[in-house]
């Protein structure tokens, strides 16, 4: 039993870890944008430049991609980081619309798929005796995640764009969301919690790349020895996805 709580101690230590270096990345990035794009304060020895290559300038402020709006889709897919018994992975339908550059809603359909860690697995092959018993596998107790259907509040306060290799810009949000829903796991149905983070780059006018983070926080209700035990649970779901904006784009 020691042993299966220190598993699940590692595990959870881990998916800190992970949790924590994807909010380095978006920060990162969200630093990036603002370092390699144009601003309006550049020094006056660019105005050559900008005569040489008859480019206009193009500043942060300038928002030449817009949602407002505009109904979007996606389509992303994804993992769960802190499973310590499965392998959970989710496939996510999502639609959204935002009122204005900041604000908007999001819904959702998630259709989870889980098999078995290398860990139950292991456990599973593991045998105990007790006294004048016959002998006993170790059968961990825990919960699957099936489905979710979920509606967000998305706030979008930071937008970026990125210079790559003076050929390209690529126009970049990042955002905050935080909703709830239904989740159906094999301990019942639950009503969870959902906080997110996630960042879009826009490509053209119509498509957006986006990577998302999602903590799934719920009261899980699972069996051990016939009696039933409650804790509170967090499922991290990492996605990565493109979406796509049905209309506008003109402006």
């Amino acid at each position: 039993m020691y042993q299966r709580h220190a598993r699940e101690l590692v595990a959870s230590y881990l998916s800190i870890e992970n949790l924590i270096l994807y909010a380095f990345v978006t920060v990162f990035s969200l630093f990036a944008s603002v370092a390699f794009g144009e601003t309006n304060s550049a020094p006056a020895a660019n105005s050559s430049l900008d005569a040489v290559t008859s480019r206009p300038p193009m500043v942060v402020q300038n928002r030449f991609f817009r949602k407002a709006l505009r109904p979007e889709v996606s389509a992303v897919g994804g993992v769960l980081l802190n499973e310590a018994y499965s392998k959970t992975y989710g496939m996510s339908i999502r639609t959204g619309l935002f009122f204005n550059e900041y604000l908007g809603m999001e819904f959702g359909y998630t259709s989870f798929s889980s098999s078995n860690s290398a860990d139950l697995d292991a456990l599973s092959r593991l045998v105990y005796y007790k006294k004048d018993q016959s002998p006993t596998h170790i059968e961990p107790s825990f919960v699957r995640l099936n489905s979710a259907a979920s509606g967000h509040l998305v706030f979008a306060p930071i937008y970026g764009k990125i210079n790559f290799l003076d050929y390209a810009i690529i126009y970049s949000d990042l955002y905050f969301s935080a909703g709830t829903g239904m989740l159906k796991t094999t301990g019942g149905n639950e009503v969870p919690g959902i906080l997110g983070i996630g960042q879009r780059f826009f490509f053209g006018k119509k498509y957006s790349v986006r990577v998302d983070g999602w903590d799934h926080i719920f009261t899980e209700t699972r069996e051990n020895n016939g009696e039933k035990l409650q804790s509170t649970r967090h499922a991290w779901l990492v996605t990565l996805g493109m979406g796509v904006f049905l209309w506008g784009g003109d402006q």
